[in-house]
């Protein structure tokens, strides 16, 4: 158990950008199989379950510890570019998190015209301000500004990836 533990420790970047492409593929690949309704389906079980995911990574998982709230905002990206180590990784990984969320939501509300954006975007900042004041109350982490942006982008990169790559509709298929 503890090599699983350093294996993913120590590739967390890669980890990250190869759940992010699969789940790309995989809603793809099933776009052209399922009709909408079931679609929607499978891509609400995939959002739920990485939601329970990213919740057990960040707080179920982790070992207790308080720490001051951090509200520098964009502290991580000052230090990134004053050469501090480790910064660029965690910027991206914070990034890459959420990326899947913001896809499977799009993908989820594709075909709703008014929604397909603007839910998507809820869902990823409350979601990320949910883990984030939790593991300030729970003491499972730091709560910290750029944490919440950096969840953001990665929701607006997962929100343009399923505009660009499944276009504005679901597939052709009649419910």
């Amino acid at each position: 158990m503890n090599n699983i533990n350093n294996f993913t420790n120590a590739h967390q970047d890669l980890i990250a950008w190869v759940v992010v492409i699969l789940l790309v593929f995989l809603i793809k690949i099933c776009r052209n199989i399922l009709d909408n309704f079931q679609l929607q389906k499978l891509v609400l079980i995939l959002l739920v379950g990485y939601t329970v995911a990213i919740i057990c990574k960040l707080l179920i998982f982790r070992s207790e510890r308080f720490e001051e709230p951090n509200l520098d905002f964009l502290w991580s990206y000052r230090a990134f570019f004053s050469g501090k180590e480790g910064m660029l990784s965690q910027v991206s990984l914070n990034i890459l998190l959420f990326i899947p969320v913001g896809f499977l939501a799009t993908t989820a509300f594709l075909g709703k015209r008014k929604l397909r954006v603007i839910l998507p975007f809820i869902v990823g900042i409350t979601l990320t301000t949910v883990i984030e004041s939790l593991q300030f109350f729970l003491h499972r982490g730091m709560f910290e500004l750029d944490d919440i942006f950096n969840n953001t982008v990665g929701t607006v990169l997962g929100i343009l990836i399923a505009l660009l790559i499944l276009g504005k509709h679901t597939n052709r298929k009649k419910e």
